[in-house]
């Protein structure tokens, strides 16, 4: 190679028109691998909040069933004394007013029960559904950077199928994140 006065080339060797094109894929490969990640951080984080919740509705529910079995063991008991109290219409009249006091309550905490049980159910789908798009968010970053790494390789081994099979790791990209999204698979 020849240089002029100024020190450039006199002749710059011709480059084929496509390794413009696949460095400029790998670029924007790379900027959407990053997007991935934080899409994946986002539903990650989601998720595991959402984990935290139902643990903690989870929890509050498995204090309601045990105050439950208490208010039940109560009536029971206050059952037992009626039967054996059985002389003194005082005690039987306070008994009385205990069991329908245990059985309001009862009936009140059954129902909060089973409202709480019906949360636990439904933070449960969600998420499980924001655990799904984060694994398939994460599957689209590995398969973008192979991409990107096959588009950086074909401009500097001159290979152009690489820079065409890093077009279709784009093109993969593209629905499995889509697909982690609306959850296809």
């Amino acid at each position: 190679m020849y240089l002029d006065e100024m020190g450039r080339p006199l002749y710059d060797a011709p480059r084929e028109s496509w390794t413009k094109a696949a460095s400029l894929t790998a670029a924007l490969l790379g900027l959407a691998a990053a997007l991935a990640v934080g899409a994946a951080a986002f539903w990650g984080v989601r998720a595991y909040l959402e984990s935290e919740r139902e643990q903690r509705r989870g929890l509050a529910y498995q204090t309601l069933t045990s105050k439950i079995e208490a208010l039940r063991q109560n009536r029971d008991i206050f059952t037992l004394h009626r039967l054996l109290e059985h002389k003194n219409p005082k005690v039987q009249k306070l008994i009385e007013g205990k069991l329908q006091d245990y059985e309001d309550e009862l009936l009140k905490l059954e129902k909060a029960q089973e409202q709480l049980k019906e949360a636990v159910e439904a933070q449960g789908i969600k998420r499980e559904r924001w655990a799904r798009q984060a694994a398939g968010t994460a599957r689209t970053v590995w398969v973008l950077l192979l991409g990107v790494i096959l588009a950086a390789a074909s401009v500097q081994g001159k290979k152009k199928l690489w820079w065409l099979m890093a077009l279709v790791l784009a093109a993969a990209g593209l629905a499995s994140f889509l697909g982690g999204v609306f959850l296809w698979f």
